[in-house]
């Protein structure tokens, strides 16, 4: 089987072959001519999360993906000062926003998720938060509130993590 798709540089349509492929019967297929070979044990095919920090992957994610990660902006390819206004709980509540508007009916059925970049356990959480921040270039208030973020001992993670499910949905 050729999938022409494949040599397309238009992400969607790569992911679209892709999960054509992974909801094909290969059982029934001719495995001989068919250079992916093997069939997925979750049906239709395995969950796919798709994540993203602006409003055109936030989209396809919310109409495609099984699950939605919320990302920082990342057009300069690191974590830079750029970055760092991406992380802000209020651009998280917009991106959530995005995918929520996107979504539409399949909101529910979409499970929502954040990476923590920054993780620090530690009991001096007013120390580390003054660290990050000075290293981030970025005011106190944006690094202690970055959903982006785990700091501190692990009961306030704890409570970090439950208040994030209880204001975006994340899962983590």
């Amino acid at each position: 089987m050729t999938l022409p798709l494949f040599e397309s540089t238009d992400s969607s349509k790569v992911f679209m072959s892709f999960k054509n492929v992974w909801q094909m019967d290969h059982s029934r297929s001719q495995a001989s001519t068919t250079r992916l070979r093997g069939t997925t044990i979750q049906r239709p095919c395995p969950p796919i999360l798709i994540g993203g920090g602006g409003k055109r992957v936030l989209t396809f994610a919310a109409r495609h993906a099984d699950i939605v990660g919320i990302n920082p902006n990342l057009k300069s390819g690191a974590i830079d000062g750029e970055t760092i206004g991406h992380m802000s709980a209020e651009s998280v509540d917009e991106k959530v926003q995005i995918v929520a508007d996107a979504a539409g009916n399949r909101l529910d059925h979409i499970e929502m998720n954040i990476r923590a970049f920054i993780v620090n356990v530690t009991n001096d959480r007013a120390a580390a938060v003054d660290a990050l921040s000075g290293f981030f270039k970025a005011p106190k208030e944006m690094v202690d509130a970055t959903p982006f973020g785990a700091i501190g001992p692990p009961s306030a993670i704890i409570e970090q993590l439950i208040a994030q499910r209880e204001r975006w949905g994340f899962s983590k």
